[in-house]
């Protein structure tokens, strides 16, 4: 990454001692963060690409360094470039009323959201498109109807030329229309429907339609209803807002995939926070840790070693599971992680283990949130399975119903229902 800059020989400006302080902070996540990260997305480019956002966004500057280091752990868990040229997702500066601080929030993009659906696998292209006034539209949903012609005709003000002649001091002189500001096209009016559409893997299509009035209806239900995003790009988050309401019912064929996607539409509730009565039980409440005080546990276990103290004793090495579940900083670091063993494996305890492979162990046992629970059981409905089918699929990963999957093994699960078709395409 960068140097910071000085401000002169060997003494480092305000913005300097940041960039340093941040740069640092950074190196010390990557070796944890980069077992996240998926295959297409390089820990390097995915670190740097993190930083020069930053660098070049002054606003960002003046937040807090953990919580910068958070939506970096958040990206990271997702997979999702935080700035740059595919703007899958940003870090948008707000101010914290109750700390009077500035901290940096994740924003997930449409963009993000699609590529994520993407690699889920069950979807070819998706696109987001705004209905206006004077466009023709109609659709019907079965059977699967779907028409959108944009209005387009020239201006009558100008012609269709953009510009109108105008008198000044005796001379004519061109100016923008003001009827259609300059575009030589008749507006097609305020926004009043948003829609995505989808093109299935199979070939198939399927759509989602809202109008702009339950898109309203949503905004007002976001602590963020009155600034940023909402503010500045309405129809943006109006599209990703349609979006999240079509992903519940589009395929998936990959487990890692489809888990990303659900976790990211997790945190961009959190984010602007959306309270759906129908998703409130299954929005995870387990705090996670902040980024530097992963570090700082870190540091401490290194320093009670260095010190002779066992740290596999019950106070240091059993973590409650209301603060530890699904922590990022949880996962064993690269020196640590047995190279065998997968999500999954619920063999017997090695003997031989490490007190931090053990920690991993005990984290990957506990029990799934309400979300991820809830997924899986969408999954094996569409799939058309009963208990009995469950309990079959189940075997192999030593339980009994969804219940009792494990974190460990929820990937595997939801890989081995993802790939199972749907129920009315099975053969009976």
């Amino acid at each position: 990454m960068p140097e910071a800059q000085t401000e002169s020989k060997g003494a480092l400006t305000p913005r300097g001692q940041f960039l340093t302080t941040l740069n640092q902070k950074l190196s010390e996540l990557e070796p944890k963060l980069a077992l996240l990260l998926p295959r297409y997305l390089p820990a390097k480019r995915f670190f740097t690409i993190c930083y020069d956002s930053v660098t070049r966004t002054p606003a960002l500057q003046e937040c807090t360094i953990p919580s910068i280091l958070k939506c970096v752990v958040e990206a990271a868990e997702i997979g999702l470039e935080v700035g740059g040229p595919k703007k899958h997702a940003y870090l948008v500066p707000f101010r914290n009323n109750k700390t009077g601080k500035r901290e940096a929030q994740l924003i997930i993009g449409y963009i993000g959201l699609a590529h994520l659906a993407y690699d889920a696998g069950g979807v070819g292209n998706i696109q987001a498109h705004v209905v206006r006034a004077r466009d023709h539209f109609r659709y019907e949903e079965s059977p699967l109807v779907l028409e959108h012609v944009p209005f387009d005709e020239p201006c009558p003000t100008c012609g269709g030329m953009g510009e109108v002649k105008v008198k000044a001091e005796g001379n004519s002189a061109l100016k923008t229309c003001d009827a259609c500001e300059g575009t030589a096209r008749q507006p097609r009016g305020r926004a009043i429907k948003y829609y995505t559409v989808a093109t299935l893997s199979d070939g198939g299509q399927s759509f989602e339609v809202m109008d702009r009035a339950d898109v309203e209806r949503i905004r007002m239900r976001s602590k963020a209803k009155d600034s940023g995003p909402w503010v500045t790009d309405f129809d943006e988050m109006a599209k990703k807002t349609v979006f999240k309401r079509h992903e519940k019912w589009l395929p998936k064929t990959d487990g890692e995939g489809a888990a990303r996607l659900a976790r990211a539409i997790e945190l961009d509730n959190q984010t602007v926070g959306l309270e759906e009565a129908a998703n409130a039980a299954a929005v995870e409440t387990t705090a996670r840790p902040m980024p530097h005080e992963i570090l700082d546990e870190d540091d401490n276990r290194q320093a009670d070693v260095s010190k002779g103290k066992d740290v596999s004793s019950p106070e240091t090495a059993q973590a409650p599971a209301d603060s530890k579940a699904n922590a990022v900083g949880s996962s064993p670091s690269p020196a640590s992680a047995p190279p065998s063993r997968e999500p999954g494996d619920e063999g017997p305890e090695d003997e031989f283990q490490t007190a931090e492979e053990k920690k991993a162990m005990d984290v990957n046992a506990e029990v799934i949130n309400p979300q991820r629970l809830g997924l899986l059981t969408q999954t094996a409905a569409s799939a058309g399975l009963d208990d009995i089918g469950i309990s079959e699929l189940l075997k192999e990963f030593g339980v009994g119903d969804l219940a009792h999957v494990t974190n460990g093994m929820f990937s595997g699960v939801l890989g081995k229902l993802a790939k199972l078709p749907p129920a009315s395409k099975r053969k009976k």
